[in-house]
Order: structure tokens, then C-alpha cells, then sequence
């Protein structure tokens, strides 16, 4: 099994998903899982509380697998250049991808996705239509007045309301209006994963908004994270 990518766009996202994966005990959970059906390559990566797929034209096969070593692969993929090949071999019990760009190469175990985990069920009760990077750019004035170490969630992240951004740890508050959103029904979202928006540029993005998720996605890409409840 194997397929095309430009090799380019396919370091741009691995490089963007390198953030997300957890120091977690559970192997999925550590790396980056690419799926690839025909004229597309999609790579994600989760920590269970925010999901993240990057999108990317290729051609080829349907197979998917899962990264080991996700970093370290991220750093060989910055010396490819033009056409990228992959192509996943199966030996006995073990897999393998090689990956081919002129003179350069090399092969990387990987797993099977089997044990990865699913797409959180998403029914959107709320839509927006906003820039990202002015999003982010909010997010960074306001998030001084955080505390990712208080035991009270809502200390840990940023509260959409009406035309504000919130942030507030008890001692300190901050506020930034210049995001352009006018939000009906309040919701908080964490640091972390709001700071993943940098992944979808500067571009305009839709915000859905789901009783336990908030969906923020462009074209290319979709960042899933977690709402902090009971604020």
C-alpha cells in the first residue's frame, strides 16, 4: 500500500500536530496517526480532551497506521523536498513505512490503529464565523490571568461572552473585544487547546459549539476541544 504527498505540506503538519499528543502512558495517545483514503492524507493527533486533524492533497492507496516516534519522524520529514512517497509493509507481526523524496529515504516502524480512540459524538448548537489569528491574538493578551495550576477549571481557561474574551484566576481578570465574535450563550474553553489555533493561520474559521466541545475548523483544519463546565 502507498501514496503521494507533497512533502512540504506534509512536514507543515506534522509540525502543527506536534503540540497536542499527551505524555500519556498509552501509546496512540503519544504520537500521530495518518490516514490516508485516496486523494487525501489526514494526520491527527488527541489527548482526549482536544482533537486535532490536519488535511492534505494525495494519491494513492487506502491505509492507515500510527506513527512510533512521532518527533523524531517530524524532524527527518523537514529534509524532504518535492514528492513524497509512502509506502506501509506489513512483516510477520510488525509494520513498517518507508518514505521515499529523490535521493532520500528511510524506513520507521509504526503501529495499527486499532486501539486508536473515535471522534467524540458532535451536534452543534451554536455557529460563528471569525478570523483566527484574531482569536489567538486575544487569547495571548488575556491569558497572563490564568492558573492551569488552581483546582477551579474555570481558572484554566478563556470565557466567550457576548463580544468579550474572559480570563480570570481569582486575583486578576482580562479582557480583550476585538476577536469579532458576538457569542448568544457563554462557553469556556481551555488555554492549551485554544493556543492549537495558530495551526489554521490567518484565515476565517467557523466556531461550532456542541454541549461538551467546541468546534474551530477552516478548510484544512479542524482543532476539537473541550469545554470546561459547571462555571
Amino acid at each position: 500500500m502507498r501514496s503521494s504527498v507533497d512533502a512540504a505540506a506534509f512536514y507543515k503538519a506534522m509540525t502543527a500536530l506536534m503540540e497536542v499528543p499527551s505524555k500519556s502512558s498509552i501509546e496512540v495517545l503519544r504520537e500521530i496517526k495518518a490516514e490516508f483514503t485516496g486523494d487525501q492524507c489526514v494526520l491527527s493527533a488527541t489527548d482526549l480532551n482536544t482533537w486535532m486533524p490536519v488535511t492534505t492533497p494525495a494519491s494513492g492507496d487506502d491505509f492507515a497506521f500510527v506513527f512510533w516516534n512521532s518527533a523524531g519522524v517530524q524532524k527527518v520529514c523537514r529534509h524532504y523536498d518535492g514528492a513524497l512517497e509512502l509506502e506501509l509493509q506489513q512483516r510477520g507481526d510488525e509494520s513498517f513505512l518507508t518514505m521515499r523524496s529523490g535521493s532520500k529515504g528511510g524506513e520507521f516502524p509504526v503501529y495499527d490503529t486499532e486501539d486508536c480512540p473515535t471522534w467524540p459524538e458532535f451536534e452543534a448548537k451554536q455557529s460563528y464565523t471569525a478570523n483566527a489569528a484574531n482569536i489567538l491574538k486575544c487569547v495571548k493578551q488575556v491569558k497572563y490571568a490564568v492558573d492551569l495550576r488552581s483546582t477551579r477549571p474555570e481558572y484554566q481557561g478563556v470565557l466567550f461572552q457576548n463580544k468579550h474574551i474572559w480570563t480570570v484566576e481569582g486575583h486578576r481578570a482580562a479582557c480583550c473585544d476585538d476577536g469579532g465574535l458576538d457569542v448568544e450563550t457563554p462557553f469556556l474553553v481551555g488555554v492549551p487547546a485554544l493556543e492549537q489555533l495558530k495551526a489554521l493561520g490567518d484565515a476565517e474559521m467557523q466556531i461550532s459549539v456542541a454541549d461538551n466541545w467546541v468546534l474551530f475548523q477552516n478548510e484544512h483544519v479542524r482543532l476539537l476541544a473541550k469545554r470546561i463546565q459547571n462555571v
